[in-house]
């Protein structure tokens, strides 16, 4: 598996289990990603659908999008 289908799967597996959302920089954390790195997935994930993002503030809390509304990683990553 490549690092960057790796690094995607690893946050979409912490954003499952914080249903209520984290902040890049909690993702970053959990993931164990630098903070742009993780930024950069974000918008990707938030650009294909799969991950909403919501402006609190200063901080940015991302979740994942309903199911049903979203393709799957492997459906955007075989484009």
């Amino acid at each position: 598996m490549n690092r960057e289908k790796e690094t995607r799967e690893k946050i979409l597996e912490v954003l499952s289990r914080n249903s209520g959302g984290l902040t890049i920089l909690d993702v970053a954390r959990h993931v164990g990603a630098h903070r742009h790195t993780v930024t950069k997935y974000i918008y990707e994930l938030v650009g294909a659908n799969i991950v909403t993002m919501r402006k609190i503030s200063s901080a940015k809390v991302c979740y994942l999008t309903e199911p049903g509304s979203q393709p799957t990683v492997e459906e955007e990553t075989d484009r």
